[in-house]
């Protein structure tokens, strides 16, 4: 074969097997290989770093991340906890100044013998869930008037700061210490102010009892991840509330503790070791309006380095299997390049290797493409099968006794290897049910409207009205919270002026020919989020499932939350419909399964006996299946009248023919099916038994679901035989 690695300048070749002689081109290939020794040896040091500086960059852009958004989520959890704070000293600041003006006017002996009054402040008391009393001290420090009795019991109040400070001239709202009522025993706060005559004398105090136990309550739900904290504090380092309970005594902060720097630097972040628990963390701290309070959320820097490390983990593996095959190529190379004869073996395994990859590839491109194309083909399959199924038997008794018993036995074989290929195939693309528990939606909804009013503005309503009567529903609890407050939040979004929102459901029956539910049928609870904001525009509702779709401003929302709805309503077997008016608002409608008791099961009865010249309507728009399986049932002694559809059956029957049972495929062209054909002939003909057939899956399962008997493709004569005497007995053959 002539040489193709032609020289420039042709060089005096040496004569074979002289001293210092080298075959043809030997210098050439030495240079090659020295250069790419070297350059491999470049590749292995590439193969290391590389990956090295990778995972180095990754590690430090993820804890960037992390650390980023951990901050984000602390200064919205944050803006949440003072809003709630905010709201309930402004609430009791209220509740005084309502006090003052009922009073004005009535001096402390008329205040001590008033049982009106006393019933007025026990209303008043009853209307916050946080408030636990409240005392009117007259100037001696002496409780006149008390919420919880009449007449007033014996209390001394004179030795508390709410007394002693505004005796002294703060007229300003005073925040006490924490300590046990005297009056409910309950660990309070006591929020107070003078009362003041005309000329500015004092003249007693107004004092309400605030609930810290319905904070800690509150709190603890926020501080979901463990070791997160959250404090509630004044500006002289008295700790009001604190979320999870300290591990010390400790119930004032020192000065040089992180929250007290932060009060005074105007700093928002800090990251501090904790005083109360030793614990470090990152807090996000706020003041609560003009109120000398201070409220913190931290965020466990344990907990984000767990997260991190995590990331860390996953990278590493990357960054391990990357550095790992490009050094293994590398080193592969190398070697190859140092022995020819080495080099061309190892190309050949290079070439094994390939061909193993492209061939997985291939198979994988395979299956997905098997996994796209189920669908539609198995129902054709499954009639090609069942025609050659259907004749097997048929074929056994014309045949006996001919020799074809061993080819009839093949045919028989690779058809049984046919049904359970197809079968595997409708396996590998039945998206299976969603496991889910039973949930009554009065005491659901209720939970959710208290869990969602305190990060509610003051100026936006919400309320539950679930009716007696409504059914339970089958879904996943913590899913359908999540979805309830995802819709409630939008709803929010979209009420900057204020509005309303009510949560509301009803019972409904769906039928599967009504787009709007997603052909969904049966027995259904349709929960609605109703809101007064400013709607949606026409042109924007077709997108609003999608994920990522949003028309709130940047940094507003991720366009995840209704997403997250519409897959929770899929996964539970439901749908969601979305109406909105712009300008009146919008009403969101999660459609969930009634949940049912377990039913009783039957007593298992005997199939009925198929009678000898049954009659027999025969529904199959494929001619090759109807003749199996018209051959099939004559062999078992029918009498077999066949309709290429569910129109043309339902004439037979409407002319007067009679018969003894309906066998009939499910999909079928026209405008029915054979589930739709099955409901019409139970409506009219509510004695006479049907009998479904089909090789298609998801057909099986509408089927199933409405509890019809369902024989599945391709089948044989014995299998016909048990499903008819069970459909005559009125038992269901279950896919």
């Amino acid at each position: 074969m002539p040489d193709r690695n032609l020289n420039a300048t042709a060089q005096p070749a040496a004569a074979p097997g002289a001293p210092g002689s080298s075959p043809p081109g030997s210098a050439m290939r030495g240079r090659s290989i020295g250069a790419a020794v070297r350059l491999l040896h470049v590749l292995l040091v590439v193969s290391v770093v590389v990956p090295v500086l990778a995972f180095g960059f990754a590690a430090w852009f993820d804890w960037r991340e992390i650390g980023k958004e951990s901050l984000q989520t602390s200064a919205r959890t944050v803006q949440i906890l003072r809003e709630h704070a905010l709201k309930v000293f402004e609430s009791h600041e209220f509740a005084i100044d309502q006090i003052e003006e009922r009073i004005a006017g009535m001096d402390w002996p008329a205040i001590r013998a008033s049982q009106e009054l006393q019933q007025y402040l026990a209303r008043l008391a009853r209307r916050q869930h946080v408030l636990t009393g409240i005392a009117l001290i007259d100037p001696d420090g002496k409780a006149a008037a008390v919420s919880t009795a009449y007449p007033a019991p014996k209390l001394d109040f004179s030795d508390r700061p709410q007394y002693t400070t505004a005796k002294a001239g703060n007229r300003n709202i005073v925040i006490g210490d924490p300590l046990a009522g005297r009056v409910t025993g309950e660990r309070v706060v006591i929020v107070s102010r003078a009362r003041r005559t005309p000329d500015g004398t004092f003249d007693g105090v107004v004092a309400i009892g605030i609930s810290l136990n319905r904070f800690a309550e509150f709190y603890r739900g926020i501080t979901s991840v463990e070791e997160n904290s959250v404090t509630l504090a004044r500006t002289d380092g008295v700790v009001l509330v604190r979320e999870p309970a300290p591990t010390s005594d400790a119930s004032k902060l020192t000065p040089n503790s992180g929250f007290m720097r932060s009060i005074r630097t105007g700093e928002s972040v800090y990251r501090t070791v904790g005083e109360l628990d030793g614990i470090e963390r990152v807090h996000t701290i706020v003041p609560v309006g003009n109120f000398p309070v201070y409220v913190s959320y931290g965020l466990s820097l344990s907990g984000l380095r767990s997260m991190w490390l995590l990331d860390l983990l996953l990278f590493g593996a990357f960054s391990l299997a990357a550095s790992a095959g490009l050094f293994s190529v590398s080193l592969l190379a190398l070697r190859r390049v140092r022995n020819e004869q080495q080099l061309v073996e190892q190309w050949r395994d290079e070439i094994h290797r390939r061909e193993q990859a492209e061939s997985a590839l291939q198979q994988t491109q395979k299956m997905d493409a098997l996994g796209k194309l189920t669908g539609g083909v198995a129902h054709d399959f499954n009639n090609l099968l069942m025609v050659i199924s259907g004749n097997i038997g048929l074929l056994k008794k014309k045949a006996a006794g001919v020799g074809a018993d061993r080819q009839i036995t093949a045919i028989e074989h690779a058809a049984r290897n046919g049904e359970a290929l197809t079968r595997k195939l409708l396996a590998f693309s039945r998206r299976g049910l969603a496991k889910a528990t039973s949930i009554d939606l009065t005491p659901f909804a209720a939970k959710v409207v208290d869990l969602l009013k305190p990060s509610l503005p003051a100026e936006v309503e919400i309320a539950a009205n679930i009716p007696p009567g409504v059914w339970y529903v089958r879904a996943d609890a913590s899913d359908l919270e999540l979805s309830l407050v995802n819709v409630v939040l939008n709803a929010r979004d979209a009420m900057s002026k204020g509005g309303a929102i009510m949560l509301s459901a009803e019972n409904r029956i769906l039928r599967a020919d009504d787009p709007a539910t997603e052909h969904l049928a049966g027995d259904f609870v349709a929960l609605s989020v109703r809101d007064t904001g400013t709607g949606i525009l026409p042109e924007h509702l077709p997108r609003v499932f999608e994920p990522f779709f949003t028309t709130k401003d940047v940094g507003r929302g991720t366009g995840l939350g209704l997403s997250q709805v519409y897959g929770f309503a899929k996964q539970n077997a439901g749908a969601v419909t979305i109406d909105s008016t712009p300008g009146r608002g919008t009403t969101v409608t999660i459609f969930l399964p009634r949940a049912e008791a377990l039913a009783v099961q039957p007593a298992e009865r005997r199939p009925a006996e198929i009678k000898k010249s049954s009659a027999v309507l025969l529904v199959e728009d494929n001619e090759d299946v109807a003749e199996a399986a018209t051959a099939m049932l004559e062999s078992l002694g029918c009498t077999v009248k066949h309709a290429m559809a569910a129109e043309p059956a339902l004439t037979m029957l409407a002319s007067g023919a009679k018969f003894d049972l309906v066998l009939s495929d499910i999909v079928m062209p026209g405008g029915l099916d054979g589930v739709e054909l099955a409901r019409m002939l139970r409506t009219r003909y509510p004695s006479l038994p049907v009998l479904l057939t089909t090789g298609y899956s998801t057909a099986a399962q509408k089927a199933a679901g409405e509890k019809f008997p369902i024989l599945l493709k391709p089948y044989q004569i014995e299998e016909l035989q048990r499903a008819i005497g069970e459909a005559v007995n009125g038992a269901t053959v279950q896919p």
